[in-house]
């Protein structure tokens, strides 16, 4: 990603969730990516008016298993396809696995845009998003412990 645009989001990592507070700023740094858009680190519980209606409750939250997210707009400059394809296949490839419970970015959408992620900046751009779906399991304490035990695993 271009300096300017590094230096404008820098300031917002700060609202980012852990582990990927430090991941988020690494990809700005990798020289096919051109800007980031929509990133989630993923997880199961959330407060009672944003969860699931029929999802019960676990303590005082509401059960939502949330999808970890990553959005990209990657460069289209062809001295960069090798290893921009590389990355992207190696991201489709990672996955985190516990108690033969699997999580892995198998959910890609990509196309060709003329602009940033979420803007009218124009620039063209191999836009890609990769979701990790989690795993329907039972709603109880231990299937909280283990989804994010497998986010924070995935991440890590």
């Amino acid at each position: 990603m271009e300096a300017e645009l590094i230096k404008q989001y820098e300031p917002l990592v700060r609202h980012l969730e852990e582990p990927i507070r430090e991941i988020v700023p690494a990809m700005w740094r990798l020289p096919f990516v051109v800007d980031t858009g929509y990133t989630c680190s993923g997880h199961a519980l959330a407060q009672p008016s944003a969860a699931y209606a029929d999802g019960g409750r676990i303590g005082r939250y509401g059960w939502y298993p949330h999808r970890a997210i990553l959005e990209f707009a990657f460069s289209k400059d062809e001295e960069l396809l090798v290893t921009r394809d590389s990355f992207r296949r190696d991201l489709a490839g990672a996955a985190a696995e516990c108690d033969g419970v699997t999580i892995r970015f198998d959910d890609v959408y990509g196309s060709e845009r003329d602009y940033l992620p979420h803007s009218r900046i124009p620039a063209v751009n191999f836009s890609e998003d990769y979701t990790a779906n989690v795993p329907e399991l039972e709603k109880t304490m231990e299937s909280v412990e283990l989804i994010e035990s497998l986010l924070t695993s995935f991440w890590e």
